[in-house]
């Protein structure tokens, strides 16, 4: 008897093989240029979601007063219910990759012309995420119908053509997702085992390096190779390439960035009920380097100072000590605080968005006004570009 694909699939992960359907594509096109010194690679400038981009130099305070929109693009809106509001873009190799209806297209930093599009990528899949590592655009999502037994999806296009490299369908969902060292790390729950899962693959091919059910991403950033894991017992760091443990806590910790040495994290608001505060933990150890009380919903850091934005305010704190530098209260609430070009950008709800001294707090003389801004500005390569939702708007001096 010959037993359907979806049924076999289905079987072995019950009874706990490891199932990858993948496809190595086709002849290979051009190659994507080398990764340029502030790409803006994931959704927080790096794998360590850290929100700074070091290499900025052209957008700083002696032109941010000469910003102008140079183009603006409206991409589909896709499947109602499963796309989402259009999040800010990737930038790097001289493109800007931006979500499209039920797929993704890349567009000319420059220009805003459209240089390739998939239109099919996302085809009923909510979740989306994108990131750009080793020439590929790594894309995922999770079926949107199935709520009872959703699948995940992970695409490698490559970044320069658009071309399929290689494409998996895996029964967790991606709920989560890291790309660091050379892997492609995703997180959700397994209907079949119901557990968490976590799963490794090469980036090279999509081949599948380990897997550990039980666990989950605490939040989509790695630490020079390290992220932390979520299981019964509490936190666990571990490597993203060969996923092994490093240590533990009794803490569910909620990295929300990090540096070469550092993760950034708060406790998990659902498991720690009223433990609160933004913690600076040793990723090598574990060990707490500082702790604050401050309630905190997102941070940047440029390894001087910690950006935590929350409520009505944005508060800079000493990356090293943890001692309060300065604190700015906002007229709204203050988000995805970004660090570049001498500058700081937060975006306030229903307001411009605020650019500041990132020594002082104080405001730009003369800065421009970039209105509408949701989530956060993408800073990279002489511009800026802000969504709020349904429209993508690029600046430069």
């Amino acid at each position: 008897m010959t037993i359907p694909s979806w049924r076999l699939t289905r079987l072995m992960l019950a009874i706990g093989i490891a199932v990858t359907i993948v496809a190595t594509a086709a002849a290979p096109g051009t190659a994507a240029p080398a990764g340029r010194a502030g790409d803006w690679t994931h959704d927080g400038f790096d794998a360590g979601s850290s929100g700074y981009n070091p290499s900025e130099a052209v957008v700083n305070a002696g032109s941010v007063g000469r910003l102008g929109q140079r183009w603006s693009v409206r991409p589909a809106a896709g499947a109602e219910g499963c796309a989402p509001a259009l999040p800010p873009p990737l930038v790097a190799g001289g493109r800007v990759y931006v979500l499209d209806g039920e797929g993704v297209t890349a567009l000319d930093a420059a220009t805003g012309k459209r240089l390739w599009r998939d239109p099919k990528l996302f085809d009923s899949l909510d979740f989306r995420q994108l990131v750009v590592a080793g020439g590929l655009l790594i894309a995922t999502g999770t079926s949107c119908y199935a709520n009872s037994d959703p699948d995940g999806r992970v695409v490698a296009l490559d970044a320069a053509t658009g071309a399929r490299r290689w494409t998996l369908t895996q029964e967790p969902p991606v709920n989560a997702l890291v790309v660091d060292a050379g892997t492609v790390l995703t997180s959700g729950w397994a209907t079949a085992t119901n557990e968490d899962t976590v799963i490794a693959y090469d980036i090279r091919d999509g081949h599948r390096r380990w897997d550990r059910t039980g666990a989950a991403l605490a939040g989509p950033v790695s630490s020079a190779g390290r992220v932390l894991l979520h299981d019964a017992k509490g936190t666990t760091a571990v490597t993203v390439a060969a996923g092994a443990a490093l240590w533990r806590s009794k803490v569910r910790w909620k990295p929300l960035a990090a540096t070469a040495d550092r993760f950034l994290a708060i406790p998990d608001p659902v498991a720690q009920g009223d433990l609160r505060g933004l913690v600076a933990i040793r990723a090598g150890s574990g060990g707490v380097a500082w702790q604050r009380t401050e309630a905190v919903d997102s941070v940047a850091t440029d390894g001087r100072r910690v950006y935590a934005a929350s409520g009505g305010s944005v508060t800079a704190f000493h990356a090293g000590r943890g001692s309060r530098l300065w604190s700015r209260s906002l007229p709204g609430a203050a988000q995805g605080p970004v660090r570049a070009g001498g500058l700081l950008y937060v975006t306030v709800e229903g307001r411009p968005v605020a650019i500041l001294s990132p020594v002082t707090g104080g405001d730009v003389p003369g800065a421009a006004r970039l209105e509408g801004a949701v989530g956060h500005v993408v800073v990279s390569g002489g511009r800026i570009w802000t969504t709020d939702g349904t429209t993508l708007r690029a600046y430069s001096p």
